[in-house]
């Protein structure tokens, strides 16, 4: 058996899920991503095998290379309520009760192929957009356990695990980063309601909320 695993590059999480697939000693390509728009290795556009593992990764996967993998899966780090970027912040934007990682094939389209299985957890009302993002790094890597001991150790069909999942369905298209970007911007006639919505959904130290105001920039600064 051949296995690609594509994982982030500098993570500790993606570095167990490495440690973890050895174990059952198959042939394990690995491939490391570190950035969004990063080039595409050429032997990751050529490689073929049965299973195609993507964990906290960047690459898009174009159809030309899917098409040569029996079985390419994603962990998407997010139910299939978001899928997309931004999984986290649309998650507390809308105060949804519950977070998680999705186990899907991929297809030509991003986070749209058939589900294999979610895996949730409940979002407290403490919670953050850094302490959600820990907490599902942590659920990710769990549903990666799951799906590769049973399809590698316990031999369960990628047929079965659609089927017990059937009741799962994504919810609308892809998200982008550029939806992101301008729900950060903030007009001037925004409602305080609103401003606090914003303020725990999407505003960061390394990404603020801002305000344009006659041609100058205003951060936030909730130091």
């Amino acid at each position: 058996m051949k296995i690609l695993l594509v994982i982030r590059k500098d993570c500790k999480y993606s570095q167990k899920a490495y440690q973890f697939i050895k174990k059952f000693n198959y042939q394990v390509d690995v491939v490391y991503s570190s950035h969004r728009n990063q080039a595409m290795p050429s032997k990751l556009r050529t490689w073929k095998g049965d299973y195609l593992f993507s964990l906290f990764n960047y690459y898009i996967f174009p159809k030309s290379m899917i098409k040569n993998i029996d079985f390419p899966i994603n962990f998407h780090p997010s139910t299939p309520d978001h899928p997309g970027s931004g999984m986290v912040n649309w998650s507390l934007y809308y105060y949804d009760k519950h977070f998680g990682s999705t186990a899907h094939l991929i297809n030509e389209k991003i986070d749209n192929g058939k589900i294999l299985r979610v895996k949730r957890f409940e979002i407290k009302e403490n919670d953050s957009i850094e302490s959600l993002i820990t907490k599902n790094k942590k659920n990710c890597l769990n549903l990666f356990f799951e799906i590769v001991d049973q399809l590698l150790n316990k031999k369960v069909s990628i047929e079965e695990m659609i089927k017990n999942s059937s009741n799962e369905k994504w919810l609308g298209k892809a998200r982008k980063i550029k939806e992101i970007d301008d729900i950060s911007k903030i007009n001037l006639d925004i409602t305080s309601v609103e401003l606090e919505r914003r303020i725990k959904a999407f505003h960061t130290s390394q990404n603020p909320l801002s305000l344009y105001l006659h041609g100058n920039k205003f951060i936030l600064d909730k130091s």
